[in-house]
């Protein structure tokens, strides 16, 4: 199932397999209108987890390949839904976790 998000920042976060620390995590980003973003460096954390820091900019749907030490081990789909209006009663109010 996708991850659904209003446009703006996300932090995405991956599980090394084994929980590995020091892997080399690297992801490619596709999505509407011909939108392409190869070779993403994820940030450790700890512990086996890494993030990256992705910039939604347009509503519609992506997909994000995931490679750990150059083999690719998962992918991630996402939906970039437009932000209700603000008469709806629904704020942001806050990080982007719309996550539903």
């Amino acid at each position: 199932m996708a991850e659904r998000y209003f446009p703006g920042p996300v932090r995405l976060w991956y599980r090394a397999a084994g929980f590995v620390e020091g892997a080399d995590v690297e992801g490619d980003v596709r999505g509407p209108g011909g939108i392409r973003n190869s070779g993403l460096t994820f940030t450790e954390d700890s512990d086996g987890l890494y993030y990256f820091d992705y910039d939604f900019l347009v509503v519609g749907s992506y997909v994000m390949l995931i490679r750990q030490d150059g083999v690719k081990v998962t992918s991630q789909n996402f939906i970039i839904e437009k932000p209700p209006s603000s008469g709806s009663g629904i704020g942001r109010g806050g990080p982007n976790l719309l996550n539903i």
